[in-house]
């Protein structure tokens, strides 16, 4: 025999059954945010490194031009021209960005890490013969709050990633704006440590495009080579994580 509920009853079960489903759907993106490794702190510091290397690349572009026309750096010659501009680099960028975020840039066995910029000269370049007068950054645009953090199925780390990261040159002659993204890991010890970003040319890692690539061995490789492959692959990965410290 059937039973029927009063309707306040009723009213308050379905109220139960939303209040449930949405209270789930917010944990369900909490979770899937955190993921249990990125913290609110972590997006806040995430937030505040970003802004203070924009800074930096600022600075570095304003000194590289003023040394460009008051003569100090040579732009005659295009090889010193070039190591004139990766020195100050490391001097206005990278130095005082490891001073505040130690261990916070990672690339490889180098012992430096350039940076992004761009030369343009006023006159026309004929034969490689350039005498540039000019450096520019990349003029970013960052949505802080386009964010979501993806976990490795296969290494079991995770990542932080900005998908919506719009840069392009300050000339109004340069293309379009372009898409980009920046990404955090974090390790053990919670440190945050850039995996991608536009302005340097750091270790890159990627771990969503790791698994895909993991897994698709499978679908095109013989099956009697699918544990081998994937091994090899998997030792490569390995090779790029051990510049890096322990990651969560």
């Amino acid at each position: 025999m059937k039973r029927r509920l009063p309707l306040g009853s009723l009213l308050l079960a379905v109220g139960l059954v939303v209040a449930g489903c949405t209270n789930a759907e917010e944990n369900q993106k909490e979770t899937s945010e955190s993921n249990g490794v990125f913290t609110a702190d972590d997006f806040q510091e995430a937030e505040e490194m970003t802004i203070y290397l924009d800074e930096k690349m600022n600075d570095f572009e304003k000194e590289a031009n003023e040394l460009i026309k008051n003569g100090t750096i040579d732009t005659g010659n295009n090889d010193n021209f070039s190591v004139a501009i990766k020195e100050l680099g490391q001097e206005t960028v990278i130095a005082p960005f490891l001073e505040r975020y130690p261990d916070s840039l990672m690339y490889g066995e180098a012992s430096t890490i350039p940076v992004t910029f761009e030369s343009s000269s006023t006159d026309p370049c004929g034969f490689g013969n350039c005498i540039y007068d000019k450096v520019e950054v990349l003029d970013i645009d960052y949505n802080f709050e386009s964010r979501n953090v993806y976990t490795s199925e296969e290494f079991e780390h995770s990542q932080l990633i900005y998908s919506d990261i719009q840069m392009k040159y300050e000339d109004p002659s340069e293309e379009e704006t372009q898409s980009s993204v920046m990404s955090f890991v974090k390790t053990t010890d919670g440190s945050l440590i850039f995996s991608e970003v536009p302005f340097l040319h750091v270790e890159t890692i990627d771990f969503e495009k790791i698994d895909k690539e993991y897994g698709s061995i499978q679908s095109r490789v013989p099956e009697s080579e699918v544990e081998a492959e994937q091994e090899a692959y998997r030792k490569e990965v390995e090779e790029t994580l051990a510049h890096y410290p322990e990651l969560q």
